[in-house]
């Protein structure tokens, strides 16, 4: 500010800008009422879903605590399944029903991790490093079932895919 007044005299002039008024939503963008019989589901002490997702009946939420909590879709039931120790971002089922997580804080460094139902609070690492270099920050899952690949979207390896082979 003070080497404007320097400089000064300048040989621009400012000039405001009118802004143009906004437009309507059309579209996709329109105002609706699609979300207006939504009801919550209550989280109780936990906060936060990073990751929901539909399985057999059931809503799968990874919450802030560490908990992967399940509810059925009607809010009349809500348990935990699995406790991370860390805070999963990213949830996605086998085929054969296990439950993926991708977790940044769990364990030493995060990693993609597994917890079968049918055994309560059995949790196994699947990884945590690719090609030897460790996994930045485990934060989404997908199961692919065509290929083979541990696959990457970012310069460090944050967002990983399981792939399966048939």
């Amino acid at each position: 500010p003070i080497s404007y007044l320097l400089c000064w005299p300048v040989p621009i002039a400012p000039v405001a800008w009118p802004q143009p008024a906004a437009g309507e939503y059309a579209g996709a963008f329109a105002v609706n009422e699609r979300l207006a019989g939504l009801h919550l589901l209550p989280l109780g002490e936990d906060r936060g879903p990073e990751h929901v997702l539909a399985h057999d009946g059931w809503l799968y939420a990874a919450v802030e605590s560490g908990a992967v909590v399940r509810f059925k879709p009607d809010g009349s039931t809500r348990e935990v399944v699995v406790r991370t120790g860390g805070r999963p971002l990213g949830l996605a089922f086998t085929p054969a029903g296990a439950l993926l997580l991708a977790d940044p804080m769990a364990g030493d460094h995060g990693g993609l991790w597994r917890w079968t139902p049918g055994t309560p609070g059995a949790l196994e690492l699947l990884t945590d490093r690719v090609a030897g270099t460790p996994i930045a920050y485990a934060d989404a899952v997908v199961v692919d079932r065509k290929s083979t690949r541990l696959n990457s979207s970012h310069l460090v390896i944050s967002y990983a895919v399981f792939c399966l082979k048939k």
